[in-house]
């Protein structure tokens, strides 16, 4: 345990953390460049019928955006799904897609 040497030096600690301002991970621009996907959507296919469920989330302190599919048709009684994961990569300054799902080939 630490002992403060007068009251003034106990407070310099708190008054330099209090000073820097807090940045939220992932919260400039680029990465809200997608957050008007972010819900749960149904998607149809060109001839109008239902294809699937789509739930679209942040995740990992918003720096993350998650894709949750479902598809609508049933295959041998399974319902295809998969998951992808969205970020921006700042090296290459673009968006990267990561899709994820149960398909066997």
């Amino acid at each position: 345990m630490q002992k403060c040497i007068g009251l003034f030096l106990c407070f310099i600690p708190f008054l330099l953390i209090a000073q820097q301002p807090s940045k939220v991970p992932c919260s400039d621009s680029v990465h809200r460049q997608f957050d008007f996907w972010i819900g749960e959507w149904e998607a149809y296919n060109l001839k109008g019928q239902k294809a699937g469920d789509s739930k679209v989330e942040l995740i990992l302190d918003s720096c993350i955006i998650l894709e949750n599919w479902t598809s609508a048709a049933v295959i041998k009684g399974l319902r295809y799904a998969g998951k992808s994961y969205n970020t921006y990569n700042a090296v290459t300054q673009k968006w990267q897609q990561y899709w994820v799902d149960k398909l066997v080939a």
